[in-house]
């Protein structure tokens, strides 16, 4: 925890909105949990997602997703 407090990052903590829009997420890709909290945490702060998963590419349409 003491590495992520020096860096220039947010730490985002999951709440009721978030949770929601994750198992919106859900309910309509045939993704992870755990990706639809990244992809749910994107929408919600208007961010992309930078990732080399392809699972991602489900979403592409739906968040912003910068290829690694």
């Amino acid at each position: 925890m003491e590495n992520f407090i020096q860096l220039p990052i947010t730490i985002v903590l999951p709440d009721e909105p978030l949770i929601w829009k994750a198992a919106e997420l859900k309910a309509q890709y045939p993704v992870s949990f755990a990706d639809c909290f990244a992809a749910a945490t994107a929408l919600i702060h208007n961010a992309s997602v930078l990732t080399g998963d392809p699972e991602f590419k489900k979403l592409s349409k739906v968040i912003s997703v910068e290829w690694l």
